[in-house]
């Protein structure tokens, strides 16, 4: 059960995929307008849940400027997989995009979600779903942003199985 943190008050640790979950949908649920998120690969459990994928749709539908970035470390049979979140993407590929890493990050175990360059979820890893929740930790958040934006930028492919050709 997720639990407040004795060090910091807008610190919430996670020890469940309930906790994790909830706050996901907290955190697109909270007016956001950017989401750069890392993940080993996309959790079926996180980004097949129907209310999840609603949350980032009308997330991305709230703001015109909204935009959510996913880089993935393990993309193999993503387009095989059918997964509510990846067509999502493939209706908006202007507000949500997906790409590959084609290098390891530098901290290569922690899943991470940077939500307007000030609150946080992170996963310790991608075996369970032990982390935390912060709605307010700029500095880290703009930390992790940094990197997320280098390794987008420099490091990172499209995933042709997600191209769609339109006419």
């Amino acid at each position: 059960m997720a639990r407040p943190s004795q060090a910091c008050e807008t610190l919430i640790l996670l020890d469940s995929l309930q906790d994790y979950r909830e706050f996901y949908l907290r955190l697109c649920s909270e007016g956001v307008k950017e989401c750069a998120l890392i993940c080993e690969r996309l959790d079926p459990f996180i980004f097949n849940d129907g209310e999840i994928v609603d949350a980032i749709s009308a997330m991305t539908r709230r703001h015109s400027k909204a935009n959510v970035r996913v880089l993935v470390k393990k993309c193999r049979d993503i387009a095989k997989v059918r997964l509510k979140f990846v067509d999502l993407a493939k209706r908006l590929p202007s507000k949500i995009a997906i790409r590959k890493l084609t290098c390891e990050p530098q901290n290569k175990t922690i899943e991470y979600i940077v939500a307007d360059r000030s609150s946080l979820l992170v996963r310790h890893n991608s075996d369970g779903y032990q982390g935390f929740y912060n709605s307010s930790a700029r500095p880290e958040a703009q930390n992790l942003l940094e990197e997320f934006d280098t390794l987008w930028e420099r490091q990172s492919a499209d995933i042709p199985d997600l191209k769609t050709l339109r006419i």
